[in-house]
């Protein structure tokens, strides 16, 4: 369940974007047209869009389709640690992930064994996703029923 639900967290991550302040001048390896270093100055801030290194080619393939193995180990070897961040990366990471996680995979576990999910008519299927300031959220016309189990 774990590579599943990272995969779900790459293709829809929580947050949009993850701010950093600059703590030292620091120059970039790519230089401007007229030869010289690009600087990013002490206090400046940086806004890192997690969904652009999470759709990325050059970090994952077929970055749009839905494929768990991206997260095994042998995958998760050949791609640095920095390019998946749905929980922020470094030492400013949320303090909540891991129960956060645990948290997704009890609800989810306790709904699955209580109740059969079948999409109501008129929910589109695949459900829709839609994109805000903050983040990704179900779309406003998936509708689900909940059966309980006997």
């Amino acid at each position: 369940m774990d590579e599943q639900l990272t995969e779900v967290l790459r293709l829809y991550p929580t947050v949009a974007r993850i701010n950093r302040v600059a703590t030292a001048d620091t120059p970039l390896p790519e230089v401007r047209n007229d030869g010289k270093a690009r600087i990013i100055r002490k206090g400046t801030t940086i806004a890192i869009s997690a969904d652009a290194f999470h759709k990325d080619e050059q970090f994952y393939p077929d970055p749009f389709k839905f494929d768990p193995a991206r997260f095994n180990k042998e995958n998760k070897a050949k791609r640095s640690p920095y390019v998946y961040m749905a929980f922020g990366i470094g030492p400013r990471n949320c303090i909540g992930m891991r129960f956060a996680l645990v948290e997704t995979k009890v609800a989810l576990a306790h709904i699955v064994r209580n109740f059969e999910i079948r999409p109501s008519s008129g929910t589109p299927v695949p459900a829709r996703m839609e994109k805000d300031m903050l983040g990704y959220k179900v779309g406003t016309d998936v509708r689900l029923k909940l059966i309980p189990r006997t």
